[in-house]
């Protein structure tokens, strides 16, 4: 006999176990959040993100192509963002924020707002 398990209307069927770990599933990685904050001004080529990312924060390292190219992926697989390709040579494709995009780009500018009032503490060597 193979019995199923009901569930109530106020409980919902997540992935990951709970809708914390599925956010955090979602924008795991170094650069996520950061391509999402740069396309919140409109459609961005890959350079352009690209270059983006290499004037963040002081001492951070360039990203790797495939590195970005991998994010930017993940990030379109998750509905977050759109890839654009023009079929030209050499190759133009750009990418801009959805509409689930755009409902993240507040939660990200809290984020920030945090951080800008919570500074990083580099932690005391012993």
């Amino acid at each position: 006999m193979n019995v199923q398990r009901k569930t109530s209307p106020t409980e919902s069927v997540q992935p990951h176990g709970c809708p914390v770990m599925a956010f955090q599933a979602m924008i795991s990685g170094k650069y996520k959040i950061r391509i999402l904050w740069d396309l919140k001004d409109g459609p961005r080529r890959y350079s352009e993100i690209r270059t983006g990312l290499r004037s963040g924060a002081a001492g951070t390292r360039e990203i790797a192509p495939r590195v970005l190219s991998r994010e930017l992926k993940a990030l379109a697989d998750a509905g977050m963002i759109a890839r654009k390709d023009y079929g030209l040579v050499p190759p133009r494709v750009d990418y801009r924020l959805t509409e689930a995009g755009e409902r993240f780009v507040p939660i990200i500018a809290v984020i920030r707002d945090w951080g800008e009032r919570h500074p990083a503490r580099r932690p005391a060597r012993g």
